[in-house]
């Protein structure tokens, strides 16, 4: 925002072909929904104690479908780091 220059590689208004290309991703993204719906399961073994139940609620899902650990380990990081800083900004 403010006087800044705009940049030339990012239009003022969207082009018309942009209702088109979004209908058509939503439409790809649907499809890989609808096949994969029954393949993703819930990890139990993904709940983090260390971590308040709706941080569990959002990550357990996404630590349930991906497969390499290290970057589960990686997203459990982030959240208590998260966490933390979360709670900080919660006290007084």
């Amino acid at each position: 925002m403010g006087r800044s220059r705009l940049r030339d590689d990012v239009p003022i208004n969207l082009p018309p072909e942009y209702s088109a290309e979004a209908l058509k991703l939503r439409n790809k993204l649907l499809l890989y929904r609808l096949r994969n719906f029954h393949r993703a399961t819930i990890d139990p073994g993904a709940i983090d104690p260390a971590l308040e139940p709706r941080l569990n609620q959002i990550l357990v899902p996404l630590k349930s479908i991906v497969d390499d650990k290290a970057f589960r380990d990686e997203l459990a990081g982030v959240a208590r780091r998260s966490a933390v800083d979360l709670d900080c900004e919660q006290r007084p």
